[in-house]
């Protein structure tokens, strides 16, 4: 990304990188024409000139670009004062310095470097750009620079009849560039915006935590669950600038993973994360994940059919994810089936599916293998319910319950019975209970 003077035709700024167009591009291009270009000398030193453009430009011409139309654009040229102007689409005359710019620079430039891919088919005929390029990017940068300050800043414009450099010089005399007051403000003003709430633990981005002490005023100035305006440079996401409206700043929060985040670009960082992901999944070996899962489940259905008095079955139910009930065939034993309630009876459970569910009496008192005995001074209650319908909460009242037969059980077929233990003998008074729950009687 490249913007130049309409005025002198020389090359305020660039910004070269392997990223996809995006507001980065924008605010590196905007900082890099902005600043004094004092690195120069000192990075390449076999450049002979100076790259002295710089400052705050009074408009902004671009194209139509998806990165030109953000929050983070509108409010870095509202903040600097620079007016934008959006180019018509499919009209490259209303920016022609530009493109005459890029075409300079392909044909002169690029063109002659190993690798390039020139400008159409015909002219890159058999030749592979892959197989032939041997610049990395950091030598291509040390290129352009050298092409620009050397040779386009020198050399003579037909457009303007002048030399840029020249013409620079003379023009700056009279109106000198404005400058912003602070250089670190300027990099904060150019970031890109972001809204994130404060927690205890400071802000978290990508999966990194940023705190530091001067964020408690902050968050005690915000409401819970409010977010703040946050900016960052995604060259660098070592520190971010976390917006206080009251004194109208920002405020630099450094990341607590010092040592991994200073001097990473976003880019890198998910790059890396991406990397992590994968190197975990090559490590994960699915056949002894199911085998562990078998194991788990072996161990659920096992805990169904202990005799177990604890509340392990509702925990082996949540691990299935699906609600499951301890039902079965209740036999009562010839004693039982005519006794008391408030004495000792005793009695088995057998699990069976719902519809296969009946009540009938039973001359052994052993309990098989896949039994579950019941404690003696335990009473059953039990609640028919009409087909489609959901089982009610309340007790059965005694004129819903199907009539018992000499045996005094009932041998109705029912298809959803739920069965609660009702209350020991020490624990309800027994008028209480005849009165309040339903038991089969003798003849």
């Amino acid at each position: 990304m490249v913007a130049i003077c309409a005025y002198t035709k020389i090359v305020l700024g660039y910004y070269l990188s392997f990223e996809r167009p995006s507001y980065l591009s924008v605010m590196q291009t905007l900082l890099h024409s902005i600043r004094p270009k004092t690195y120069v000398k000192e990075r390449y030193p076999e450049i002979v000139h100076s790259w002295d453009a710089y400052g705050i430009p009074e408009l902004v011409v671009v194209d139509n670009a998806k990165q030109y139309y953000s929050a983070s654009f509108d409010e870095a040229c509202l903040q600097l004062g620079i007016i934008t102007q959006y180019a018509p689409v499919r009209h490259p005359y209303y920016k022609p310095s530009i493109e005459r710019m890029f075409g300079t620079l392909n044909t002169r430039l690029l063109h002659q470097v190993h690798g390039t891919t020139f400008s159409n088919v015909a002219q890159k005929w058999d030749y592979d750009p892959k197989k032939n390029a041997v610049i990395s990017i950091q030598s291509l940068d040390r290129i352009v620079h050298n092409f620009i300050i050397d040779v386009y800043h020198q050399d003579h414009h037909r457009g303007i009849d002048d030399v840029p450099a020249r013409r620079w010089e003379i023009g700056t005399r009279d109106f000198p560039p404005a400058l912003p007051f602070n250089a670190e403000e300027l990099h904060v003003l150019l970031g890109h915006i972001e809204h994130r709430t404060i927690s205890s633990s400071g802000v978290e981005m990508w999966g990194l935590y940023y705190n530091d002490p001067a964020l408690s005023p902050i968050r005690s100035q915000t409401k819970k669950g409010e977010k703040v305006k946050i900016k960052y440079d995604p060259s660098n996401i070592g520190a971010i600038h976390v917006y206080d409206r009251i004194f109208n700043r920002y405020i630099t929060v450094p990341t607590v993973a010092r040592d991994y985040a200073e001097g990473l670009s976003l880019w890198q960082h998910k790059v890396i994360k991406r990397e992590a992901r994968l190197a975990v999944q090559d490590y994960v070996d699915l056949d002894e994940l199911c085998l562990a899962k078998a194991r788990i489940q072996k161990i659920v259905d096992e805990q169904f059919t202990s005799r177990s008095k604890s509340d392990s079955n509702v925990k082996a139910a949540l691990w299935g994810a699906m609600p499951r009930k301890t039902t079965g065939r209740l036999e009562l034993s010839e004693d039982a089936r005519y006794s008391n309630p408030t004495n000792d009876q005793s009695a088995r459970l057998i699990p069976q599916s719902l519809e296969q569910l009946s009540l009938t009496p039973s001359d052994d008192n052993e309990p098989n293998a896949n039994s579950e005995l019941l404690t003696a001074g335990t009473a059953v209650e039990i609640i028919q319910e009409p087909a489609g319908r959901r089982p009610r909460s309340k007790r059965a009242s005694r004129k819903n319950v199907p009539e018992a037969d000499s045996s005094g059980v009932s041998v109705d077929a029912m298809n959803e019975v739920p069965i609660q233990a009702l209350p020991r003998e020490d624990e309800i008074d027994a008028t209480e209970f005849e009165s309040n729950y339903y038991l089969p009687t003798g003849e």
